[in-house]
């Protein structure tokens, strides 16, 4: 399993992490393994068995893992995963150390059986009661705030240090999702999420934008692309007068500035000096191609 990375066959790498120690991580997702790329080349394998079965607690080498659709760092210095089966949010402790001892990996919230099928709870629930429906996006805030997109449910839920899951965006007054198409605070197969000083932002797929979420209201404010206007345009323009095509995930450079998974347009967008965005990676057509040659080629 721990062999040069080059030489190592991946199966639908579908999320990546940057740890504490500046080591990448990646969720091979479809061969069930979470792997480490060392400093010496080697890609070693850190979480699950390469079985295809519901994660348990234990050591992160002997718990199967299944259906992984997003990870992230904690500030903890711990790895967070949400998986899209069973409905799993699994915190996987990362030894400073990397003591094989000391590593341990827990299911927090969801299980598989937990109901007759998945779905949601309205209002605050404990953790150990909640229902998800499809998760599909996980990010943890400087407070442990762990906050998740429940795509099939089209809602954003939180786990609040109390251990106890709210609904912090999606909703409606009595706490269903909200179903109104015209509503701009609805949101469509919310995907990938990420908090950046302060923010919360989400990658609200189905309606082609980003989005940041206030929190305490569930209000949603775009920041990129054109509400239920797939398109792409804007290049050489503002962040906020952009369209996007179903963009899937995103990140922030050093500085702040956004980088964007234009999936749908087959390209990698970016805010470049100056605030205008460009395409950095791609030419907007499916393809592959243009290694060791321009990224934009």
């Amino acid at each position: 399993q721990n062999q040069d990375a080059l030489d190592t066959k991946l199966n639908d790498p579908n999320a990546l992490a940057i740890d504490t120690s500046g080591r990448l991580l990646i969720n091979d997702a479809r061969n069930y393994f979470v792997r480490r790329l060392e400093d010496s080349g080697i890609l070693s394998t850190i979480v699950g068995t390469g079985e295809k079965t519901y994660a348990r607690d234990g050591h992160p080498l002997d718990s199967p893992i299944n259906a992984v659709a997003d990870m992230a760092m904690g500030p903890d210095g711990n790895l967070y995963l949400v998986t899209s089966q069973g409905q799993n949010v699994i915190m996987v402790d990362m030894a400073s150390d990397d003591s094989y001892l000391s590593q341990r990996l827990t299911v927090i919230a969801g299980s598989p059986g937990a109901g007759p099928e998945p779905g949601f709870n309205e209002g605050t629930v404990p953790v150990e009661d909640v229902y998800f429906n499809s998760l599909s996006g996980i990010t943890v805030s400087g407070n442990g705030t762990i906050y998740l997109s429940d795509s099939g449910s089209n809602l954003i839920r939180a786990i609040t240090p109390e251990s106890e899951v709210v609904t912090v965006a999606g909703e409606d007054e009595d706490h269903f999702p909200l179903i109104d198409e015209n509503d701009p605070n609805k949101l469509t197969g919310p995907q990938k999420l990420a908090i950046n000083q302060g923010k919360l932002y989400v990658a609200d797929t189905g309606r082609h934008r980003i989005v940041t979420v206030d929190v305490a209201t569930g209000g949603l404010t775009n920041v990129a692309g054109q509400t239920d206007a797939p398109g792409y345009q804007g290049d050489g323009g503002p962040l906020d007068q952009i369209f996007l095509d179903s963009p899937y995930s995103f990140t922030f450079d050093e500085y702040g500035n956004m980088v964007i998974a234009d999936s749908g347009n087959d390209a990698i967008r970016a805010v470049l000096r100056g605030g205008v965005v460009d395409t950095v990676v791609g030419r907007g057509a499916g393809g592959y191609g243009g290694d060791e040659g321009p990224a934009e080629e």
